[in-house]
């Protein structure tokens, strides 16, 4: 649990100096676990409790009854959630390793063990040479609606920096699929543009003087949404700044923002689908 809730340390920036900055789960607060128990209809609101620590006991507890536990650990454990809180990239591979490591090491005599992909978390049985899982490498039409849903749901609360760094998420693992899908890996890790090039080269979404200029006019429009969201949380920025740095995001720019991420998604999805000569695309 005090892994989860950001309690434990799991090890240092640069390992060879102690007193570099630690590295931890994202803070949660007892509220904020709340929060997450009502948005997974799994609600712990009206207990009281000493510690984090016992919040988190119970909200495990609540979503294990309620069967929503993998959507709470991988909610925990998303990108979008850990850039909103903590708001480094650089950062998020290496907390997500360590914090795993931390918790199959509790797990090691279980036969068990935890696994994170792509916003999905499930249980592994080491005792197999493989694990089939529908949701593992998927990305569709169903995973933007929830990640939108969950951009818009931010939007509500007036929560506008974590809802344009769910629009960028949303974007990069878009991108990422499309990638995968053609049997490639990802030229970079957290270069949006470089990954949006790369799905460009791959799919061939080069304007040209065949196609149609109002068709190449949508496909610059396109390039438009990448770079505006890119600079409105560049992974080499501080999205929670002051001064120069900081970017004051109001409803209206938030909600434009989701919904390009969203059109645009969709668009890449459809593209991919095309590409392996299915109807539905």
């Amino acid at each position: 649990m005090a892994v989860l809730d950001g309690d434990e340390r799991l090890g240092f920036i640069d390992e060879n100096d102690p007193f570099s900055d630690e590295i931890r789960m994202p803070y949660l607060s007892g509220p904020m676990i709340k929060e997450i128990s009502v948005r997974f209809s799994c609600s712990i609101q009206n207990y009281e409790c000493p510690s984090r620590w016992k919040y988190m006991y119970l909200l495990m507890d609540k979503a294990i009854s309620s069967n929503v536990i993998s959507k709470v650990i991988a909610y925990i454990f998303s990108k979008s959630e850990y850039l909103a809180k903590e708001g480094s990239l650089d950062l998020y591979d290496a907390t997500v390793r360590m914090a795993l490591e931390r918790i199959n090491g509790l797990l090691e005599f279980s036969g068990f063990k935890l696994k994170i992909k792509n916003d999905t978390a499930f249980i592994v049985d080491k005792q197999l040479s493989a694990v089939h899982d529908p949701n593992i490498n998927r990305i569709d039409v169903n995973y933007i609606r929830e990640l939108s849903e969950r951009v818009f749901d931010d939007i509500d609360r007036s929560e506008y920096d974590s809802a344009i760094t769910k629009s960028r998420t949303l974007l990069e693992e878009t991108f990422n699929y499309a990638i995968e899908q053609k049997g490639e890996e990802a030229s970079t890790n957290g270069n949006i543009h470089r990954l949006y090039k790369q799905v460009k080269n791959l799919y061939s979404m080069h304007t040209d003087n065949v196609a149609d200029k109002r068709i190449n006019k949508l496909l610059s429009g396109l390039e438009n949404i990448v770079s505006a969201i890119a600079e409105m949380r560049d992974s080499d920025s501080d999205a929670h700044g002051v001064g120069n740095r900081r970017l004051k995001i109001d409803k209206h720019h938030a909600g434009l923002a989701a919904n390009s991420a969203v059109t645009m998604s969709d668009f890449i999805i459809a593209v991919v689908r095309k590409n392996k000569g299915q109807d539905n695309y």
